[in-house]
């Protein structure tokens, strides 16, 4: 990390917020939104008054200025710069915001959210990806790559029979997450089951029993789900250099930074159901992402890597 002052660095925060809102402006309207009336999250949906709109669109920077938050601290906490770390935001930005939140997308708004409308937010989320990378680690300050770090290989080495069983044990406990969170936090509120049309069975095992006859396959995506989630995110975890409590809390930030979307406007799902979503998925995202930071980062003696000067930034 160079030693920018901490204003440089606040100021480089701010300017890639802005970026970021552009982005998203721009890459509506290239990949087809903007020729017609209806606007995909993270976009705001169009409001009725002066005071609606400008609520939504303070609600938008503060969405983005906390996704840029979270990608910021690991950009300036990495020990690899340049192209490594470009590489590295992308598959994050690309691979959360883009494959693992949609893939539910897919399954379960079927009947709210169009399939064209869908892989139009697939196509926007990547092309936003692709510029906002590069951009970040540029107004971050660190376009160079540090000549001290160690070589990218080695920060990725990990052994096989640890790999498995670490993996293993995330894809898991996402599972677990995911069920615990989604049936005593979403799916026991009536705004929920009238949203997907369903019905709460009674109890927690009552409800593994009705997934396990009526959609089996939901516990194969959701520990697939669970591995792309790391798979996505560890080149940026594996290049941190900061005490492993700092990374467990970085960690869990990136990992549920996403779900602040859910605090946008948009044309297919109701507030109340997104409120609901927006806590069952922040906390267990966090909770995710800080077992993930625990069982793939890098121990913390092996993580005094010489920073690189201001002039190789």
């Amino acid at each position: 990390m160079d030693e920018r002052e901490p204003s440089h660095v606040i100021g480089g925060i701010i300017a890639l917020t802005m970026v970021l809102v552009l982005l998203y402006v721009a890459s509506s309207f290239a990949i087809g939104f903007g020729s017609n009336q209806q606007a995909p999250p993270p976009q705001a949906a169009p409001t009725t008054s002066p005071a609606d709109r400008a609520s939504s669109l303070g609600i938008t920077l503060l969405v983005f200025f906390a996704e840029t938050l979270a990608m910021a601290y690991f950009v300036r906490r990495s020990v690899q710069g340049g192209i490594v770390l470009v590489v590295a935001l992308f598959l994050v930005f690309f691979g959360h915001n883009a494959v693992v939140l949609h893939i539910e997308s897919l399954i379960f708004l079927q009947a709210h959210l169009p399939t064209e409308s869908l892989w139009k937010i697939v196509g926007m989320n990547t092309l936003v990806a692709l510029l906002y990378a590069p951009l970040a680690v540029l107004l971050l300050g660190r376009r160079k790559r540090n000549p001290d770090a160690p070589p990218v290989w080695s920060l990725l080495r990990m052994p096989w029979g640890d790999a498995v069983w670490k993996i293993g044990i995330a894809s898991v406990s996402y599972v677990a997450l995911y069920l615990l969170f989604g049936y005593y936090v979403a799916w026991k509120q009536p705004a929920v089951q009238a949203y997907y049309g369903g019905t709460d069975p009674g109890s927690f095992f009552a409800q593994l029993t009705a997934l396990g006859r009526g959609q089996p396959w939901l516990f194969a995506v959701q520990l697939l789900r669970g591995a792309l989630w790391i798979g996505f995110a560890y080149p940026l975890i594996r290049f941190q250099d900061v005490s492993r409590s700092r990374a467990l809390l970085a960690c869990g930030f990136l990992f549920s930074v996403w779900s602040l979307q859910l605090l946008l406007p948009n044309p297919f799902m109701p507030h109340e159901v997104r409120m609901i979503h927006l806590r069952e998925i922040l906390i267990s995202n966090f909770l995710f992402g800080a077992l993930a930071s625990w069982l793939f980062s890098r121990s913390p003696e092996r993580t005094k890597t010489p920073h690189p000067s201001p002039s190789q930034s």
